[in-house]
């Protein structure tokens, strides 16, 4: 495990079966040997994605495993985008500094994950309420 931890790797979030290999003798042995896992660039790349393992085939004593969007396709939502500006803004450090500090537990990547998202729904109200629809106002 230690060059999964060299290399940062994480396991990517999934569905289906958690044991993922069967023996499949008379007394059958179950475990969970196999994993789809990412390092963090990939996991902020592709944050939409999981990894499904489905039941085993007759051919083989490992669950086959994909990895796919769950995302599902809105037209209606738009990417955030962070202004320049915001930066001189009142208000703006405050709102990053203390959505910043909320108290999150898990992995290292899970905690940044989080508080990135966090950040980015604080600063949409923020920018809602204090700024308002700058693509109107060009």
């Amino acid at each position: 495990m230690n060059c999964v931890t060299t290399a940062g790797l994480v396991d990517v979030k999934f569905t289906g079966n958690y044991l993922t290999w069967c023996n499949k003798r008379d007394n059958r042995t179950y475990t969970k040997i196999d994993r789809v896992m990412a390092n963090s660039e990939w996991l902020m790349e592709f944050p939409d994605h999981e990894a499904e393992f489905t039941n085993p085939s007759t051919y083989s004593d490992h669950s086959p495993m994909f990895v796919c969007s769950k995302k599902q396709v809105d037209n209606k939502n738009k990417a955030f985008r962070l202004f320049n500006y915001w930066v001189e803004e009142e208000g703006y450090h405050d709102i990053v500094a203390n959505a910043w500090r909320t108290r999150v537990v898990g992995n290292p990547m899970y905690v940044l994950m989080t508080k990135l998202k966090h950040v980015k729904q604080e600063l949409i109200v923020w920018n809602r309420e204090r700024i308002g629809n700058v693509n109107s106002r060009v």
